[in-house]
């Protein structure tokens, strides 16, 4: 997969740098479009390939819980909670969303669909789980059996 290996670039901040001395870690990629797209001579990342990339940062983002500053080009999508990262993906002024905490570890935000299907965004450890699970089901299944 990686036909060309650079060195990685590592930069020591000490404070007579003028630069924040804040601890962090900065990962930055530019991907093999002609391996992406099976086209050498695309110079630029497809739309929906990007449209993919953008997500999963977002989605890093939301399942930070506001601890880290995420930014994609240059733009800050950092998301603060969970509501935040939430309402990234739904209009919150059409219908109303029930946050709940249930632990550290367990958030969880019902509200009605904008398509009027059953739909889901989940993450198991910060993985997402695109096609639910148990987790899903069984919180679906409670929710469902109150109604």
């Amino acid at each position: 997969n990686m036909h060309v290996c650079h060195e990685a670039e590592v930069q020591i901040l000490n404070k007579s740098s003028g630069k924040d001395f804040d601890e962090y870690t900065k990962i930055s990629f530019v991907p093999d479009l002609a391996r992406l797209t099976g086209d050498p001579s695309v110079k630029i990342i497809p739309d929906e390939e990007y449209k993919l990339m953008r997500r999963r940062v977002i989605d890093i983002a939301g399942c930070s819980g506001g601890k880290m500053l995420v930014t994609l080009n240059g733009e800050d999508v950092s998301c603060s909670d969970f509501q935040e990262y939430v309402d990234l993906y739904r209009k919150p002024q059409l219908n109303p969303m029930y946050y709940h905490k249930m632990n550290a570890r367990w958030e969880v935000a019902v509200g009605l669909s904008e398509t009027k299907s059953f739909e889901s965004i989940s993450f198991v450890n910060g993985m997402n789980t695109s096609r639910g699970g148990t987790h899903v089901d069984e919180l679906a299944r409670q929710i469902s059996h109150h109604i």
